[in-house]
């Protein structure tokens, strides 16, 4: 996989989509290697404004910003006391982002950069999903669905969230959410 990266068109894609980059982070095992690899690849990270300018151009109503925070009561959730190797997949329409996998904790944290997402309709799901991953299965947790049109938050304003997941009650998600309209003003007024 470091070898790829070497390769532009491999290193423009990955650098291109955050979640490529957590991958390439929990594939590398040579720390020092996948560190190198990923300062390689590293770029700016996007804005809401230019997600918002984005999603206008190819019709949607708005643009989301997610950033995951953390996981609460998973020691608590499995039978077991604790999970190893748990990340959070977010997704809307036929886009997918994810974090890092956090290794052996109970309660998470992430301190990772927000995924953009085009909100397509007002009624367009985000669905996010807790899941375990290890070298030989990748195990669902929990999830959760909202509509980020429909949330009733203030265009452009942040919004930290701690929802508990469906199939894991003890659990929460901590994200902050922000909603932008693509036609500027409330975003529950938006038209497709």
């Amino acid at each position: 996989l470091v070898r790829l990266l070497a390769f532009e068109s491999w290193r423009a894609a990955a650098a291109a989509d955050a979640s490529v980059q957590a991958a390439v982070r929990d594939l590398v095992v040579d720390g020092d290697r996948a560190a190198d690899s990923l300062a390689t690849i590293m770029q700016p990270t996007p804005t809401l404004e230019a997600a918002v300018r984005s999603a206008r151009w190819r019709g949607a109503i708005g643009a989301v910003s997610v950033r995951v925070v953390a996981c609460h009561g998973l020691g608590m959730a499995e039978p077991g006391g604790g999970v190893s190797g748990v990340y959070i997949r977010a997704s809307m329409g036929k886009r997918t982002k994810r974090t890092e996998a956090a290794r052996s904790i109970r309660n998470p944290r992430w301190d990772a950069a927000p995924f953009f997402f085009d909100v397509p309709s007002q009624d367009a799901p985000l669905h996010i999903d807790l899941l375990d991953s290890d070298c030989f299965r990748t195990e669902p947790y929990g999830s959760l669905v909202l509509r980020p049109a429909e949330a009733g938050l203030p265009s452009g304003v942040p919004k930290t969230l701690r929802v508990p997941l469906d199939g894991m009650p003890a659990a929460e998600i901590e994200f902050e959410m922000c909603f932008a309209s693509t036609q500027g003003g409330d975003p529950a007024k938006a038209e497709p």
